[in-house]
């Protein structure tokens, strides 16, 4: 399955860089808000599905505000002790991730924006099984460093990458795509890329 939608990723970039010509007269959207189907891969197997929202907005010609929240979640058989008796119980684990930052956004192209990112990140895992419930919480800061480009009137790619000191300073890789068929309303497919974590979403835009 995980290879499954990262050929389906790849598949749908490489379809869209066939897609007409860049067109110098397309804006990129940066006032936009979002909403994701996404599913998180961990090299154990593990398989966290849920949503997550994000939204962007320009505060002056090149500073932007950036947010978002993402909700996973997992369920898994694992021996537990309960009262001094080891028991086979289903274990709920619950992944929260919110990031909230700023960024600078500069035109390197008539169709292409550079845009660094700086952004607050706090994490927290919670696990519950049989009314009994754990969580661990971690935060710190995240940069990354990216391009945003229409490579024609409806399509958008872009592609990032940072680094981040929440759990574990961990460099990561952003790519995305856009499909803008209205106006004001596109769809979108992104893949994110840490140590041992693969993420991948389909995502809805408006942009306002």
């Amino acid at each position: 399955m995980r290879m499954e939608i990262k050929a389906s990723f790849i598949a749908a970039t490489v379809l869209s860089l066939n897609i007409g010509h860049a067109c110098a007269s397309t804006q990129i959207p940066w006032d936009q808000v979002g909403a994701s189907y996404t599913q998180t891969e961990l090299s154990n197997s593990d398989s966290y599905k849920g949503f997550r929202i994000h939204a962007t907005a320009l505060l002056s010609e090149n500073v932007l505000f950036t947010g978002s929240y993402k909700r996973v979640k997992d369920s898994f058989s694992s021996f537990v002790v309960m009262d001094d008796v080891t028991q086979r119980a289903t274990v709920d684990s619950t992944l929260d991730d919110l990031r909230v930052g700023l960024g600078y956004k500069y035109r390197v192209f008539d169709n292409t924006d550079w845009v660094n990112i700086l952004a607050y990140n706090r994490e927290e895992i919670e696990v519950s099984t049989r009314g009994l419930e754990s969580s661990v919480s971690d935060n710190g800061v995240l940069f990354s460093t990216g391009l945003r480009s229409m490579i024609s009137d409806s399509v958008e790619l872009s592609g990032s990458i940072g680094y981040r000191e929440v759990w574990d300073n961990d460099v990561f890789v952003n790519l995305g795509s856009q499909f803008h068929l209205f106006s004001n309303i596109s769809f979108g497919l992104g893949y994110e890329w840490q140590d041992d974590i693969d993420s991948y979403e389909v995502s809805i835009h408006w942009s306002f």
